[in-house]
């Protein structure tokens, strides 16, 4: 189950955005929300404007993808109390060839990615370029070595770029699970209290 927005094969014209503004949102048991195209028109965003918690769990996804020559859209998630990502939920962005697939993810409280294998990517599987993910919030919680997974690469394009800004940051030195197939480089930063610290770790850019 979920909401979808697409551009199929053999249709005409862009593919609409996905709005939704809410008190609350749980995306659970494998529920999508989803904006793509797979023509060589544009796909929509994907934004929430949530005032409380947003939960994904249970390979509950948020998507955005280009797999024609269209470009993808982007994933916009503001919460006001927290973002939390548990077994094997994802927010993800990926082209073919297009541009966009950026993900910008913020909350005025925590985002938690606990166990187990949850991921924020953004990917650019053919030509295209990879997109930019950005997260802000008071405190980022992510239990790496759980195989969780903060990804922006690319193929043949351009990796994209992660910028990550919070007072508080935990995570782990454990090696991703996608690390060893780096091919195109972007860069990982972290803003923590005005200060720039570049990381090396399972949160990468390639």
């Amino acid at each position: 189950s979920g909401l979808f927005a697409s551009s199929e094969a053999n249709a005409k014209g862009d593919a609409g955005s996905i709005f939704v503004q809410a008190n609350a949102l749980q995306i659970l048991d494998r529920g999508v929300v989803s904006a793509r195209t797979q023509t060589e028109f544009n796909a929509g965003n994907v934004v929430f404007n949530v005032a409380g918690d947003v939960r994904l769990a249970d390979r509950g996804q948020v998507t955005v993808s280009g797999t024609g020559t269209g470009n993808p859209g982007n994933i916009n998630i503001t919460a006001g109390r927290s973002i939390q990502m548990f077994n094997g939920s994802a927010i993800k962005a990926e082209t073919a060839s297009g541009e966009n697939a950026n993900i910008t993810v913020q909350t005025q409280g925590a985002i938690v990615m606990g166990c187990c294998g949850n991921e924020i990517s953004a990917e650019a599987r053919g030509v295209g370029n990879g997109g930019n993910i950005s997260i802000s919030a008071l405190a980022i919680i992510t239990f790496l070595a759980n195989n969780n997974d903060i990804v922006a690469n690319a193929e043949d394009g351009r990796g994209g770029n992660i910028f990550i800004t919070s007072p508080f940051f935990k995570g782990s030195s454990n090696r991703s699970r996608r690390q060893g197939n780096l091919l195109k480089s972007g860069s990982v930063r972290v803003f923590r209290e005005g200060k720039i610290r570049t990381l090396e770790s399972d949160i990468t850019a390639s």
